[in-house]
């Protein structure tokens, strides 16, 4: 068409100052609370290393169409910047209908380092938690490559299928977590930010924790008293769980008290 154009927008110059200027923020907060060491420089560098790299394969390159027609009017077939959107090129709304397996596979490939960073960045640990985390960052990818194909011409679909393979990458990504933590837990405070699900506090940290979704729980699935033990000739306490000792010990150590008439004697 005369008069028309396309501008490609690469990664790097959008992405890389991206990069530079959160990975400064972040740690300037993490020293300003005197929190910042080795280990979690580190984690920051990777998780926002992995977070842009994730931008870079969903959203760039950018081809930006310029024309005569340049308006947006959303349809089957209508001229948008200079091009044809039919929308239903655009969304899949049926899972695993066209589902396709290459594309499927490496979404969940993309998200498995998501599911295993979250536990060092994030308070949260369980499956569930873990899922819905990974469903909003997949909803705001499908949403944000809509949106960008229909008003800037990034030629990206919304599909259904990323949003299934995302969050099952992302649960997968928390499994091997759980895995290498039941093993080596405790090397992984030194890398977790503080208020994250390893940096604690909570008894995680101890490696059988992190098998299941709480950590109280027992390896044959009993729930562990989570205010000290109540032990034998003890009787608990309606007040915050606290125990009335009954032991020969616990007896000697309360004062002997004796009612007013009795310190006079009976008249």
């Amino acid at each position: 068409m005369p008069g028309s154009f396309v501008v490609a927008v690469h990664a790097g110059p959008v992405l890389v100052p991206l990069l530079v200027g959160v990975v400064v923020v972040w740690l300037l907060a993490l020293g300003h609370r005197r929190t910042l060491t080795a280990g979690r420089a580190l984690t920051v560098l990777v998780v926002t290393a992995y977070a842009v790299g994730v931008l870079a394969v969903t959203f760039f390159p950018w081809q930006i169409p310029f024309g005569t027609s340049d308006h947006v009017t959303l349809g089957t077939g209508a001229p948008t910047f200079g091009r044809e959107v039919a929308l239903r090129s655009l969304l899949n709304v049926v899972p695993l209908v066209t589902l396709d397996a290459p594309t499927f596979v490496l979404n969940i490939v993309m998200t498995l380092p998501l599911g295993a960073l979250l536990p060092l960045v994030l308070r949260v640990r369980s499956v569930p938690a873990v899922a819905l985390v990974g469903l909003a960052v997949s909803t705001t990818i499908e949403g944000g490559q809509g949106v960008g194909d229909v008003l800037l011409g990034m030629s990206r679909t919304v599909d259904v299928n990323d949003l299934i393979a995302n969050v099952t990458g992302t649960v997968l990504g928390l499994l091997c977590f759980r895995l290498v933590a039941a093993v080596v837990g405790p090397l992984l405070v030194p890398f977790a930010l503080p208020g994250s699900a390893v940096a604690g506090p909570g008894p995680a940290q101890d490696g059988a924790g992190w098998l299941v979704d709480d950590p109280a729980e027992t390896a044959y699935g009993s729930v562990a008293p989570r205010s000290g033990l109540v032990g034998a000739g003890a009787t608990s306490s309606p007040l915050g769980g606290a125990s009335t000792a009954t032991t020969p010990a616990a007896s000697r150590a309360v004062p002997n008290t004796r009612s007013p008439s009795s310190a006079y004697g009976s008249r």
